[in-house]
């Protein structure tokens, strides 16, 4: 484990003598690993879980408060060329509902090399967020106010960014 933190918090009386109402517990972990290997090719890796507790005054979760959180993710660069894959986890949310959500985001780039050419620090990248084109709810928005209808916001679906830039000396 490369790092580690644990965050408690707990309500305290202010001046007035009032309580917070909310207490907050987060334990996270995270770790890297490098898979160094055949003809100078090195994979490296990352993995982060948390796990989240926030209930209110009378010990009930606070809605919208994922249980667990996590990423893992992998990155590859050689001669130029260099990608990335990352997974990400949001768990269950008590009290709203809404089932976890697992997306996968995407990038591949090259960078020229000085090659004496006017592509010199040219660098190309094409990016793909949500790969997998989840497009589950993420969040309860609130109720219309005329008859309570729920309100949901969803996981924006499959997104391609392509970017080209060039470096001047």
């Amino acid at each position: 484990v490369e790092n580690l933190a644990l965050a408690l918090m707990k309500p305290v009386p202010s001046a007035t003598g009032t309580v917070s109402q909310k207490s907050y517990f987060a334990l996270k972990a995270s770790g890297a690993a490098e898979l160094v290997g055949i003809d100078d090719i090195t994979l490296a890796g990352r993995l982060t879980v948390s796990l989240n507790s926030a209930k209110d005054q009378s010990n009930q979760w606070i809605s919208n408060t994922p249980e667990t959180t996590g990423t893992l993710g992998v990155l590859y660069s050689k001669d130029g060329f260099y990608g990335s894959m990352l997974g990400k986890w949001i768990g269950a949310r008590i009290g709203d509902g809404l089932t976890p959500v697992f997306t996968v985001d995407a990038s591949l780039g090259y960078d020229v090399a000085d090659t004496g050419t006017p592509f010199d620090g040219l660098s190309l990248q094409l990016q793909v967020q949500n790969l997998t084109d989840v497009t589950k709810i993420i969040n309860v928005a609130g109720s219309t106010v005329q008859n309570g209808t729920p309100l949901y916001w969803t996981q924006p679906g499959r997104s391609v960014f392509v970017t080209v830039s060039k470096k001047f000396d």
